[in-house]
């Protein structure tokens, strides 16, 4: 009896469970991207313990050639050159501490990586924003016009797109 009753059970929701999906709206069965956030405290010779590197890879106030950011293997550098992702975006960031923002995105994944160059004296700012961040605690929304308008809500669980579209 107890079989026949599992049986029966099985039954019905194998019929119900595709009527939920067919009546179900769009948004709710589509994922939307994922965003990965990169914190980067820029190398600097001047303010943090570091072995000393030559003084063009170890300025902090200058992205553009420091060993972390803008050098042969820093974050902007080597996602620029990479052929898996694209860069969308690039400017000043939403602090005074943040030298520069860079938006990328996956050739072949629905994957944004915003990278945020951190001035090399703010590494305990660098660190308490990722913290933040990853606890959930402080939430930040990014916009961006990337072809269409991209909203990106930084922070756990936050993340929104509208009307972003790619050929």
């Amino acid at each position: 009896m107890l079989l026949k009753r599992k049986s029966v059970l099985w039954r019905l929701i194998m019929m119900v469970l595709p009527a939920v999906f067919f009546f179900a709206p769009s948004g709710v069965t589509r994922a939307s991207p994922r965003v990965v956030h990169v914190f980067v405290a820029l190398a600097d010779n001047q303010n943090q313990g570091i072995v000393p590197v030559p003084a063009a890879l170890g300025n902090g106030s200058d992205p553009a050639r420091n060993l972390y950011w803008g050098a042969a293997f820093g974050v902007k550098t080597f996602f620029k050159a990479s052929q898996e992702w694209q860069l969308v975006w690039s400017g000043h960031g939403s602090k005074d501490a943040i030298l520069e923002r860079c938006v990328f995105r996956n050739t072949s994944k629905d994957v944004f990586l915003i990278a945020d160059a951190y001035e090399g004296s703010q590494v305990k700012l660098a660190v308490t924003d990722f913290l933040s961040a990853a606890a959930g605690i402080t939430k930040e929304k990014f916009s961006a016009k990337i072809r269409n308008e991209a909203n990106f809500a930084l922070g756990r669980r936050r993340c929104r797109f509208d009307r972003l579209r790619w050929p």
